[in-house]
């Protein structure tokens, strides 16, 4: 895992990737080759907790009965264009809140006082501090859904939320960070999170609020253990990493 796009140098042949992160039509973009996996490129360790978490919402000061919106990357991911969207799902979801990482106070206050200029109760937006991945992880379980970013997706962020079972709403961009977590989604079957506009994230996101049906179809299918098993299973990434680099020797 490293920078989610070309070097821009000529001294690297290739880069490890696949088809839906970077479509052949974008090689001259590139300095280095394609290399493409026949899956997502992104290893992880597979792993999932889709168990009843051990925390609650009071622990974490969320509301128990409100639509807990959650986005866990870096602030600097967050542009305008995201936040206004997901202001619009506030207004149209009165009983939700917004549920984002503490990262950067400087981010924070002006997050809030834009809330504000947005006639959003600021106490709307909840910060979540820094845990231990498996404390996070844990944490994560009580959102109902995570919000992605346009510009620079989740990478990390994206498999925590799928590895605790909570669906990820993402905006398919036309660059390789913000394409990773529709290859992610696509890679286990959930091509119906996968949105090619703001008007079809938000109407999904309030779906996925308001629809019971449609929110346990689609968990369903994101908790089916031998699905996301195959999808995450590093021994047949190894495998399929070791043909894909015997193919150009």
């Amino acid at each position: 895992m490293g920078f989610p796009g070309t070097s821009g140098h000529n001294f690297y042949d290739y880069i490890l990737t696949d088809k839906i992160i970077a479509p052949e039509e974008d090689q001259s973009f590139y300095t280095e080759k394609f290399l493409y996996l026949p899956n997502c490129y992104q290893i992880n360790d597979g792993l999932s907790n889709f168990s009843k978490t051990k925390t609650t919402r009071s622990e974490h000061l969320l509301p128990k009965n409100a639509f807990v919106l959650a986005c866990f990357n870096q602030s600097f991911k967050l542009d305008k264009t995201t936040f206004d969207c997901w202001i619009e799902i506030l207004r149209e979801l009165p009983d939700s809140i917004l549920w984002l990482l503490d990262d950067n106070k400087v981010a924070q206050q002006n997050l809030s006082n834009y809330i504000k200029k947005k006639n959003i109760d600021e106490k709307r937006l909840i910060f979540a501090e820094k845990l231990s991945r498996e404390k996070h992880i844990e944490r994560l379980k009580l959102a109902d859904v995570a919000l992605d970013t346009r510009i620079y997706n989740g990478h990390t962020t994206t498999i925590d939320a799928l590895q605790a079972g909570i669906p990820v709403v993402t905006k398919t961009g036309s660059h390789f960070a913000s394409r990773v977590s529709t290859s992610l989604l696509l890679s286990l079957g959930l091509d119906e999170l996968c949105c090619e506009d703001f008007i079809s994230y938000k109407k999904k996101v309030i779906e996925l609020c308001i629809n019971e049906k449609v929110r346990a179809r689609l968990l369903d299918k994101l908790t089916a253990k031998n699905n996301f098993e195959k999808i995450h299973n590093n021994e047949l990434f190894a495998k399929n990493l070791e043909q894909t680099l015997m193919g150009i020797l």
